[in-house]
């Protein structure tokens, strides 16, 4: 089995590889596109809308296919190439999630973010990388599964892969590790005797070339298949004016390679005789194409995620959203954090702060104040973070967390015959067999689905029990009776914070200290017209005006 290059980890610090073997077969798969195995991604990854983040980045960066309706099919082909990378690109993500995160990871990407960001020269290599790998799969490198590729296209797509690799510019020592083994890589990929061979087949092919061809006829033997041409040679040279005995006016090549006269087995000849030439003398060549191929392509995916969030980070910034690299410590403080994917305007941000001594949040406030959207910025922050990506904050100093939890109630919840309520109390069942003081746990209006007082009582106890681990939790809920707990001191190292709103009922999108001093669910209904007063004045004038009774006691 061929070996070849192991394609450098861009996303892990993990040991690196020096060389991995890789036959055609697996090759294909990687060039078809074949589906390789998700890894489950965790219930905040849904929740908090991370995906989203970074799948509209990605989305700036995927191929774009221009060839539409080649009769050979191509634009299916493309098509099919570019709906893998969508689903490459949220395997990848998921797979980023569901991983453990830990600090060391996070600093190898925060490494490669930074150096992007402040070293243009090294941000317009690799963009360059990028784009070439790009240009490699939008020139046809997708090929239905169970077509083998010709001789021809081979050697075509390897003279893409030659060509990247000769005009590689590398980073230098100065470069974060993961981009000192692209270096490696291309250097290595670089000095393979295949490569070498190939590439010069392949420019040499991409030229105007003559075919010298060596035929022999023996009519004297006594095989009568020897009285027939038999080519026993065949070489490449640069396409010259040399005319033989016969000249060239006869345009030999275009009856015996292209006439409709003869069926499809006989048609083009001088051609099947080359690319046999061809497969004989770099057979060994040819078996490593596969893999070279293979093993580089495999850099797009992951270049794909930082080109990507950086692309993603441009178009934020220009909404005025600032990112920055987080920072790590014992305690929490982020400034003005912003959600990418809140699309209206203006954009308030907004502080998290934290404290051991106060380790829960208790927030209240008026509906689509932006309690929920607090809360996710909060769990996307700390997700991205750890994970190793720049985020929605001009300074961000947080606390590395062994686990983030959440629960936010979805339409399965509703819709699932058990019923909301008990659906809550499983994901609650799952949050404490798993958390540990150093979690993180995020509820959006947990135990709605009871009576207000069980509410009340059940979400107090969850705080008391989070309360009794130090677990860093944030809650919001529009029970009164639960923020009046925290201000009674019954729920242990626990806060109240607010969403504001003005007094004609204005959200502003601030968070406040201490509970809410508004009870919203009277004062939007009163503010509607929906109180009783106003409500009866108005289906009395209806019943006169549509002539129906009412009785107003």
């Amino acid at each position: 089995m061929p070996r070849v290059p192991a394609t450098p980890d861009l996303l892990h610090p993990w040991v690196e590889q020096e060389e991995i073997e890789i036959d055609e077969e697996m090759a294909l798969e990687i060039i078809l596109g074949e589906d390789r195995p998700t890894i489950k991604s965790p219930r905040f990854v849904m929740d908090l809308g991370i995906g989203g983040v970074l799948q509209e980045g990605t989305e700036l960066c995927i191929p774009k296919w221009s060839k539409e309706g080649d009769h050979h099919g191509r634009d299916w082909d493309a098509n099919r190439r570019t709906d893998y990378t969508r689903a490459t690109v949220s395997r990848i993500i998921g797979n980023i999630f569901a991983v453990p995160s830990n600090l060391d990871t996070a600093n190898y990407r925060l490494d490669v973010f930074d150096y992007l960001l402040n070293d243009h020269k090294g941000f317009a290599n690799f963009e360059r990388v990028f784009q070439n790998l790009n240009s490699l799969i939008v020139q046809g490198l997708q090929r239905e599964k169970g077509h083998d590729e010709s001789v021809w296209t081979k050697v075509a797509n390897y003279g893409l892969i030659f060509d990247i690799t000769e005009n590689y510019l590398p980073f230098g020592e100065g470069a974060p590790e993961a981009l000192q083994r692209m270096d490696r890589y291309f250097k290595a990929l670089k000095k393979s005797h295949s490569h070498k061979k190939m590439g010069e087949l392949a420019s040499k092919l991409s030229q105007p070339y003559d075919i010298n061809l060596r035929i022999r006829i023996d009519p004297k033997s006594e095989d009568r298949y020897d009285n027939y041409p038999w080519v026993v040679s065949a070489s490449v040279v640069r396409a010259s004016e040399f005319a033989g005995e016969f000249g060239n006016e006869f345009k030999l090549d275009g009856r015996y390679e292209s006439s409709d006269r003869y069926d499809e087995s006989k048609k083009r000849p001088v051609r099947k005789i080359l690319e046999r030439a061809i497969e004989l003398k770099y057979a060994r060549h040819l078996a490593d194409t596969a893999g070279h191929i293979a093993s580089t392509l495999n850099l797009f995916e992951p270049m794909l995620i930082y080109m990507g969030y950086l692309r993603f980070m441009k178009q934020q910034q220009e909404r005025g959203i600032e990112f920055s690299r987080p920072k790590f410590s014992e305690d929490g403080e982020i400034f003005d954090a912003k959600n990418p994917l809140v699309t209206t305007e203006p954009e308030v941000g907004n502080d998290i702060k934290y404290d051991s001594s106060e380790a829960i949040r208790v927030i209240t406030g008026p509906n689509n104040g932006g309690k929920t959207v607090y809360v996710k910025t909060v769990g996307m922050i700390h997700a991205l973070a750890q994970r190793g990506f720049y985020v929605p904050s001009p300074r961000a100093r947080l606390r590395f967390v062994d686990g983030i939890y959440t629960h936010f109630v979805s339409p399965d919840d509703i819709a699932n015959a058990e019923g909301r309520y008990k659906n809550e109390m499983r994901r609650m069942d799952e949050i404490f067999n798993t958390i540990t003081p150093s979690s993180l746990v995020i509820l959006d209006e947990p135990c709605g689905g009871t009576t207000l007082e069980s509410g009340v009582k059940v979400s107090n106890d969850f705080l008391r029990a989070f309360g009794g681990l130090g677990t860093a939790t944030y809650l919001t809920t529009h029970m009164s009776g639960v923020a009046d707990a925290v201000n009674d001191g019954l729920v242990p190292r626990a806060r109240n914070l607010h969403m504001h709103m003005e007094e004609d009922g204005t959200p502003t999108y601030q968070l406040r200290e201490g509970a809410s001093p508004m009870h919203y669910g009277e004062f939007i209904p009163n503010q509607m017209g929906l109180d009783y007063n106003t409500l009866s004045k108005r289906l009395a004038r209806r019943a006169v005006d549509e002539r129906f009774s009412f009785d107003s006691r």
